[in-house]
């Protein structure tokens, strides 16, 4: 059960896109080292239930930024680090 208000419905849904310098980085892979640090902007899903097509399917490469898994992240303070 969702307790928010609008139930499942509530919100929206965001993905997020990250740059360096003012470049956008298509893959969160491209960190090597530690300390990486990016800006991020969110970017609202056009159809965030995915009744035509998935959320993953939404959105290019040059768009968003992909990552196959996000342990070790940190995020904050207008960005995520590695």
């Amino acid at each position: 059960m969702n307790n928010c208000a609008g139930g499942d419905t509530a919100g929206a849904l965001q993905a997020m896109a990250c740059f360096q310098g003012g470049t956008h980085v298509p893959d969160l892979s491209q960190a090597t080292e530690p300390g990486t640090v990016y800006s991020v902007q969110w970017v609202g899903v056009p159809d965030r239930d995915a009744t035509s097509t998935s959320v993953r399917e939404q959105f290019g490469n040059d768009v968003v930024t992909r990552s196959r898994k996000l342990e070790g992240q940190w995020w904050g303070d207008g960005g995520a680090s590695t």
